[in-house]
């Protein structure tokens, strides 16, 4: 296995991890601006109303930064 794919496996493993120890609320920072089918995959998981996505003003030099908040529904 090349080491491309091997970090690649440990990122997307900490991310679940991460993401599935969360138990009332949940803050995803990206600090890249992602592509627009992983931002369609975040639409589909969150919902569009989740994702927030603050401009130039507020974060310089990092406007592809998103922070999706997540809570218990009802």
């Amino acid at each position: 296995m090349d080491k491309e794919l091997e970090a690649f496996i440990r990122a997307r493993n900490l991310f679940y991890v991460a993401c599935s120890r969360a138990r009332e609320h949940l803050a995803i920072l990206f600090t890249t601006k992602l592509e627009p089918a992983a931002l369609d995959t975040l639409r589909e998981w969150v919902g569009e109303s989740r994702i927030t996505s603050p401009g130039l003003r507020q974060v310089p030099r990092m406007s592809g930064w998103l922070t999706i908040r997540a809570g218990r529904s009802g």
